[in-house]
Order: C-alpha cells, then structure tokens, then sequence
C-alpha cells in the first residue's frame, strides 16, 4: 500500500512524503511507521514534493500498463527508491 503524508501551514506546503509499504504476516519482522500499527515491510521513502510526484507518476504508469500496483515486485519499488 502507498502511505502518503502532506501538511502545510499558511505559507504552503511544509512536508509531502510517501512509502510504498507491503503488509506482512503475523510473526513476520517489520519496520515501523508512524500511523500505521504494527508497521510493515517498507518497500520505498521519499520526501520532498519532487520525488513524491515523480513516485506517483511512476505509479500513473504502472496503471497505464493495466498492472495493479500491488502486484508489482517489491524489488521494483525498492529499484524506484534508489
């Protein structure tokens, strides 16, 4: 799943950021994540409005594709992080 977090205040936006998370199973290790209990395996971070947009363009392509993006690979994300 794609966690998107954006605040701003009266002068504009003052932090955009998205992770792509994959769910993991009971008893599985996890990475932890403010909001979301009890974390998940993080597949990709970004910050910065940026590269927010750029990872919701690529998102944009997959779908374009007619491929959902949760049956993307996790390495593909992981490849888009770096």
């Amino acid at each position: 799943f794609a966690f998107v977090r954006w605040a701003a205040n009266d002068f504009g936006t003052i932090i955009s950021r998205i992770d792509i998370v994959r769910a993991v199973a009971r008893g599985d290790a996890y990475q932890t994540l403010p909001f979301v209990r009890p974390g998940g395996d993080i597949l990709l971070k970004v910050e910065s409005w940026p590269k927010v947009e750029r990872v919701l363009q690529a998102i944009d392509a997959i779908q374009r594709l007619d491929i959902e993006p949760e049956l993307v690979s996790p390495d593909h994300w992981r490849h888009i992080h770096n």
